[in-house]
């Protein structure tokens, strides 16, 4: 066997030498290169909610809310009226006698409530004179149903309101005979003054009437003289209590 020179084994031994450098730098250059990534911790999801409000109550401040009525016309005055009979009907033992009241001044006004009356008569053979007599408000027919009420008197020459008064014919409770009314003492409601006025019918049981609250003419009967007059009728022939306006 040919035995190597010391120079060729060196040789060998240096080339082999740089393969091994070689393929180290290959595998170093051939590794993957890392990757570093940054790891961001977990977090637990995060609710964000609006914080509950209390309910709001919006309320709009309370006004004060004055009704425009119209005013009442003021209460008629004592010179301002007058009072006037329009006359009597009769009916099965009873008369009606209806009382006008005429408002001649140039103004509105008005009246509300029941008038006060004073009988002047007397029995036959006697002289008149104030009658003491019992006064009630329930009589016969719609026009005594009628509850006092504000009634408005306009300007005029014939009567703008009235009110009814119902007497008796019939004597009763051992009466032989009944006195006979000439004439009426009449005061209107917040009125001071008193009216008079003739009248002609008579008046049984004590005697004993009765008088409605002030109405509209529109609700008062007919009656046998007509309307705006002074009548002093004592009766015609109705055959029935007044039943409705007769205006």
């Amino acid at each position: 066997m040919r035995r190597l020179s010391p120079v060729v084994i060196a040789r060998g031994a240096g080339l082999v030498a740089l393969v091994v450098v070689l393929a180290a730098c290959s595998h170093t250059a051939a590794a993957p290169p890392t990757t570093s990534r940054a790891t961001v911790p977990a977090s637990s999801p995060t609710s964000t909610t609006a914080p509950a409000s209390s309910p709001t109550s919006t309320t709009a401040p309370a006004s004060s809310t004055t009704s425009t009525q119209p005013a009442s016309p003021p209460t008629c005055t004592s010179g301002e009226l007058s009072v006037v009979n329009l006359g009597a009907n009769g009916a099965a033992g009873s008369i009606f006698t209806s009382i006008g009241i005429i408002n001649r001044s140039a103004a509105v006004c008005s009246l509300k409530g029941r008038p006060a009356i004073v009988l002047v008569g007397s029995l036959p053979g006697t002289s008149p004179g104030a009658l003491q007599a019992t006064v009630t408000h329930n009589g016969q027919g719609p026009v005594f149903r009628i509850a006092p009420e504000r009634v408005v008197m306009m300007p005029g020459s014939v009567s703008a309101a009235g009110f009814l008064i119902q007497s008796s014919d019939v004597p009763v409770n051992g009466e032989t005979t009944c006195p006979r009314v000439v004439s009426l003492k009449v005061t209107l409601p917040r009125i001071t003054h008193v009216y008079q006025l003739p009248a002609s019918f008579s008046a049984c049981g004590g005697p004993t009437v009765a008088v409605s609250a002030i109405v509209h003419a529109s609700a008062l009967p007919s009656t046998g003289t007509g309307s705006g007059g002074a009548g002093t009728g004592a009766g015609s022939g109705a055959a029935n209590p007044p039943s409705g306006p007769g205006h």
